[in-house]
């Protein structure tokens, strides 16, 4: 659920863990659009950013299943 205190939820975001991906770059020249040159890399990032368990809205939450590496947002509704 949603921490307000930015320390709680790097933590959170660190004990999620992080997972690769890529960051692909372009070089563009103000006359004629890209250039054709530009950079692939592989990069290591969270699963679930720090600023996005700040930003969940009330009743909002995030579960995480480590074992398929899966992430869903629920609604958590009160009963009664």
């Amino acid at each position: 659920m949603r921490q307000n205190n930015p320390k709680d939820a790097q933590t959170l975001a660190e004990i999620i863990g992080t997972q690769e991906n890529y960051d692909v770059t372009s070089q563009i020249a103000s006359d004629c659009g890209g250039t054709g040159v530009g950079s692939v890399r592989s990069i290591r990032e969270y699963i679930i950013h720090p600023d996005e368990i700040k930003r969940l809205g009330l009743g909002e939450a995030v579960v995480v299943n480590k074992q398929r590496f899966q992430m869903h947002r629920v609604q958590i509704r009160q009963v009664g």
